[in-house]
């Protein structure tokens, strides 16, 4: 579908596209990284090390790799072929990256108090939202990320039958519309 692809037809656009993502995309990493952080801390004592420490640690170092690839390309000088290339990288990320935090989430959920719960609802909310705003030069980056992470997050919710995190979940689902109508508008 064109509406998840990089578009290959336009080299100053990819070009535009690469060069603001080398300065916005550290800032996504940071957002997850650091609410990561966050939530694994939370969960520190009620729910197992390979949850707490070992898969956010993992996912932390993934994160924390791709920053320093991405501060590493502010200063070279790329061709046209190899902008489109790392742009459809950045679009296949995405997918694993997404559903890699999310499944994380999930996981860690079942082990919480209803403070905990919540802030596993407010961790992908937010989170979702700052990365899909860091990905806004990249559209199709950010409706994948966005479906990849909201749908599962507003399925999941609903399913837990509790009313507060079924209206979280509906509030995400309107924010994430807002934010998908401003990248068609503005993207």
């Amino acid at each position: 579908m064109r509406l998840f692809r990089v578009p290959a037809d336009n080299p100053d656009l990819a070009r535009a596209q690469f060069d603001a993502f080398s300065k916005l995309i550290p800032l996504l990493y940071f957002i997850l990284i650091s609410n990561t952080i966050a939530v694994a801390y939370t969960y520190l004592n009620v729910a197992p090390d390979w949850l707490t420490m070992i898969v956010p640690s993992v996912l932390t170092v993934l994160a924390g790799l791709r920053t320093f690839w991405w501060l590493r390309q502010r200063h070279l000088v790329r061709s046209d072929a190899d902008i489109l290339r790392n742009l459809r990288a950045t679009n296949w990320l995405t997918l694993p990256i997404g559903a890699g935090f999310t499944a994380w989430s999930f996981a860690l959920y079942a082990y919480g108090d209803p403070f905990a719960k919540s802030q596993v609802a407010f961790y992908m909310a937010v989170t979702v939202i700052g990365c899909s705003f860091s990905l806004m030069h990249l559209r199709s980056a950010a409706l994948i990320v966005t479906l990849i992470v909201d749908v599962p997050y507003v399925l999941f919710f609903f399913a837990t039958g509790e009313p507060t995190l079924k209206a979280i979940a509906v509030n995400n689902l309107l924010v994430s519309g807002a934010m998908v109508t401003v990248l068609f508008i503005y993207g």
